[in-house]
């Protein structure tokens, strides 16, 4: 009898663990699906803009680092989380899983066009659209009830923007309650 109940959870408890950690990725993929669509509407952008497949995340670390690290909005252990959390951000690719309806351009192309001081806009309108998005990986804290996620948005050499922003759900959608970091160009 031992035997078979060793037996049982030896092949059961690897198919739930599975299982779960599958829930948990199409949970965040639902949920940064949903981020997204909420905030591209916030910020209406144009058709014609273009996401990089590299998540940036020198604007979420230098402000993580300047803001959150002293805010009482946070917990130690959210705080640690986010920390962790932008660590590995390097892990995660922005495809079509995360995003509808933007065209998104890998980061290599990104570079390679843009190594053209010069023509380097020129060059991108050219080929792939008007300007460019870029996003964190968003972090979800409280059971998917608040994101920290920083995005900017180019449209030229002097024309951009970046901010990181505190958003929470209300009523199934994302709304923006607290930028802590911004700049322009």
């Amino acid at each position: 009898m031992i035997k078979i109940l060793t037996t049982y959870f030896f092949y059961i408890i690897p198919i739930v663990t599975f299982s779960q950690v599958k829930e948990t990725e199409e949970k965040y993929k639902n949920e940064t699906k949903k981020l997204i669509s909420d905030l591209v509407g916030e910020i209406k952008i144009d058709t014609k803009t273009v996401l990089i497949n590299k998540p940036i995340s020198y604007d979420l670390k230098n402000c993580f680092e300047t803001t959150f690290i002293e805010s009482d909005s946070l917990t130690e252990n959210e705080k640690l989380y986010v920390k962790k959390e932008i660590e590995n951000s390097n892990e995660f690719e922005w495809t079509n899983d995360y995003v509808d309806n933007i065209k998104i351009v890998k980061n290599s192309e990104y570079q390679k066009i843009f190594k053209d001081l010069i023509n380097g806009w020129k060059n991108f309108r050219r080929k792939h659209g008007k300007s460019i998005l870029q996003f964190s990986k968003p972090i979800f804290l409280r059971n998917y009830s608040i994101c920290i996620i920083s995005y900017s948005h180019s449209s030229d050499y002097l024309s951009a923007y970046g901010l990181t922003t505190f958003y929470k759900k209300e009523n199934g959608k994302w709304i923006a309650f607290g930028t802590t970091c911004e700049w322009y160009s």
